[in-house]
């Protein structure tokens, strides 16, 4: 409701900025909240294959629906309910992947692995994030992404758009990792503790500076599953006992993993390619709803998401 809220209502441009803050902590900080709260259930591959169909079913078949009503409330609501099924679907594969670990030894090695394929996903020159803005693919990396919306200034308010792009691989991994600390009996309430407030400040750092490089690396696109994955692993530090042979693994995929993320990151990235726009004959509710954010520039916090060919700091 919040979401078609925003989507609808003007502000007095003064209140923009701070109520864009609030707004993306909101929407940010809403979904880890819901999936830590349904990872305590005792969850079973029944259940988790129920909650992927109806998860499918809603986020699928409301979009398909936005894009076929031309009332604006209606599209807005269709794509508030699809937004709401990503993140159902995505916390019953995560649910999935958790009941398949057999020992709580193998979260650690996941996460590492985890970690460093978003770092490769986001910095890479063939990762999803650069391939997108290089080939101006982000219109259909668009669909499958959760937005954060953003309250913009206009001569006559303000007006919703999608000002982040969280990838769904991010809350899909942070399902798996608080089903399986759940059902390991670890350290989950401090665990969230420390994930939220982490996360906001990748959120904020992804706002207040998009345009500064780190070298290669721009801090509009940021990989999620990086933090995600060192949360776990420190707060749960003392929880693991892995044998000789498990050490071994997790420090191979550990330093061959940097060496070759590194490598990749030092390479030289593409010309990119323009991205074209949807024409000017669209409805109003496709430039507000289906395609929020066309207007302006849109920044990732994961690279299970995307970047689209105007993000800030990238050539």
């Amino acid at each position: 409701m919040l979401r078609l809220v925003i989507g609808m209502v003007s502000i007095p441009v003064s209140l923009v900025a701070p109520v864009s803050v609030i707004v993306s902590v909101v929407f940010v900080g809403a979904p880890i909240l819901g999936l830590f709260s349904a990872a305590r259930y005792p969850w079973s591959f029944k259940r988790a294959l129920i909650f992927l169909v109806v998860g499918v079913a809603i986020w699928y078949g409301s979009y398909v629906g936005a894009m076929h009503v031309a009332e604006p409330m209606i599209g807005g609501l269709l794509i508030a309910l699809s937004q709401s099924g990503l993140i159902v679907w995505c916390f019953a594969i995560g649910s999935l992947l958790a009941l398949v670990l057999k020992d709580k030894n193998l979260i650690l090695p996941i996460a590492v692995f985890l970690a460093l394929f978003d770092m490769w996903l986001v910095f890479a020159p063939e990762g999803l994030v650069q391939r997108s803005v290089v080939q101006g693919q982000a219109e259909t990396l668009r669909a499958v992404a959760y937005q954060v919306p953003e309250v913009r200034a206009t001569s006559a308010g303000g007006r919703a758009a999608a000002m982040l792009y969280v990838g769904p691989a991010d809350y899909l991994f942070i399902s798996m990792f608080f089903v399986a600390l759940y059902r390991f009996r670890m350290r989950t309430v401090r665990t969230l503790k420390v994930i939220v407030p982490v996360l906001g400040v990748y959120l904020l750092t992804v706002l207040l500076f998009s345009g500064v490089h780190v070298g290669p690396i721009s801090l509009g696109a940021l990989p999620a599953l990086l933090p995600i994955g060192l949360v776990v692993l420190i707060v749960n530090r003392d929880q693991f006992n892995l044998n000789r042979d498990e050490k071994l693994v997790t420090w191979f995929i550990a330093i061959a993993g940097t060496a070759f993320i590194t490598w990749r990151i030092l390479q030289p990235l593409p010309p990119p390619q323009v991205e074209t726009l949807p024409s000017s004959d669209d409805s109003e509710w496709i430039r507000h709803y289906r395609l929020p954010g066309i207007e302006g520039p849109s920044r990732p916090l994961s690279g299970s998401g995307y970047a689209p060919g105007s993000t800030p700091g990238l050539p």
